[in-house]
């Protein structure tokens, strides 16, 4: 049976982390998976055995700048659930020593939590050089549902301990198979088989029964995960788009209301009569306005403050009443326009047709505008 640690296996990886320390930590230290070579499909990332390898390195150079934290559930800023003392690469697969705070502790010995996913950055600031640096391990979480499939789930010390005992036991079972292995092959050639290679073919049988066992339990069991991750994210990606669709009609009423605002107060200044302003609306008036212009194109307002600014004032106290002893009376050009869109809109329920107040008054403008 091949263990999941690499070729080299399990034994001679701890031997690369300090077992007197983990022994005397008593259940607040142990060595953890944190990643390994192979393709993270929905990240759209590979890594590489040469990427296991810098961050190892830039780990041990201190290029992230301050102590390595385990979070719960990549929550950076919460309290740190335990502290990454040494880092090593394994075959394939990339190890951790952990120093357990009470609440890591207390989160893997009651089971709720069980594996873990990296925090890597894949380019990073040397905190004093400013250098930007490639593949620097700056966190690790304890999740369950973690990115990476296939990593062995988190123990503590005494659990570590016992795993590394019961793959060591495996590996001397392996090697004695190999061993018989090549004595019943030498027998066969000399056309004869020993009781020692049949015991060796019986045990290498039961191995590899116990080694499809095993293997099954773990497809098993990931697919399962990836289903749950998949349903998760399925619901995830649907509360969000309700929040977002919200939030773009939110954001558009928001808008109209600014941009009815700043129309109102543009014709409060441009379109209100006043000392400065001889031709326009009373003050009453201008929401109306605003809400018939708010109607029209950019181009059609722009056509419609053109025939505003176009139309003329008579200032009658420039006319001398000597020159005929009668003060002429001078329609206001809103009057004018009024009583002409009233005109348009009688002629046309006569012809049967239906004229709204706001075309008859703009056709009627503009009729106005030529003649001037």
């Amino acid at each position: 049976m091949k263990n999941n640690q690499g070729k080299e296996g399990v034994n001679e990886l701890f031997e690369y982390f300090d077992k007197v320390s983990l022994a005397e930590a008593k259940g607040k230290a142990s060595v953890i998976e944190v990643l390994k070579v192979g393709k993270i499909a929905d990240r759209g990332i590979e890594i590489t055995e040469a990427m296991l390898e810098d961050f190892v390195k830039n780990f041990n150079e201190g290029a992230y700048g301050t102590e390595v934290q385990v979070n719960l559930g990549h929550d950076r800023a919460g309290e740190a659930a335990g502290w990454i003392k040494k880092l090593i690469k394994e075959g394939g697969r990339l190890f951790a020593e952990v120093e357990w705070t009470p609440l890591g502790v207390e989160k893997i010995e009651n089971k709720q939590f069980k594996f873990t996913s990296s925090e890597l950055a894949f380019s990073h600031t040397h905190p004093e050089t400013g250098k930007k640096i490639k593949n620097v391990l700056i966190g690790v979480a304890l999740t369950n549902i973690p990115a990476v499939k296939g990593m062995n789930p988190v123990t503590l010390s005494e659990q570590a301990q016992n795993y590394i005992l019961t793959t060591n036991n495996m590996k001397e079972l392996e090697n004695k198979v190999e061993s018989q292995e090549e004595e019943v092959k030498a027998f066969d050639e000399n056309e004869g088989v020993t009781e020692e290679a049949a015991e060796a073919a019986e045990v290498e049988e039961e191995v590899a029964e116990e080694a499809a066992e095993e293997e099954a339990e773990v497809v098993e069991e990931e697919a399962a995960e990836e289903e749950a991750e998949l349903s998760e994210k399925k619901l995830e990606g649907y509360v969000e788009l309700s929040e977002f669709q919200k939030l773009e009609q939110e954001n558009a009423q928001l808008k109209a209301q600014v941009q009815f605002a700043e129309l109102c107060e543009e014709l409060q200044e441009t379109m209100v009569l006043s000392e400065s302003v001889k031709v326009g609306f009373i003050s009453e008036d201008i929401e109306g306005v605003a809400k018939f212009m708010a109607n029209l194109s950019d181009e059609q307002k722009g056509e419609f403050k053109a025939i505003i600014s176009k139309v003329h004032n008579v200032d009658l106290s420039t006319i001398g009443s000597s020159a005929s002893g009668v003060k002429k009376e001078v329609k206001s050009h809103e009057d004018a326009i009024v009583e002409l869109a009233e005109e348009k809109m009688l002629k046309a329920k006569e012809a049967g047709l239906t004229l709204g107040v706001e075309e008859a008054q703009k056709l009627a403008a503009a009729e106005l505008s030529e003649k001037q």
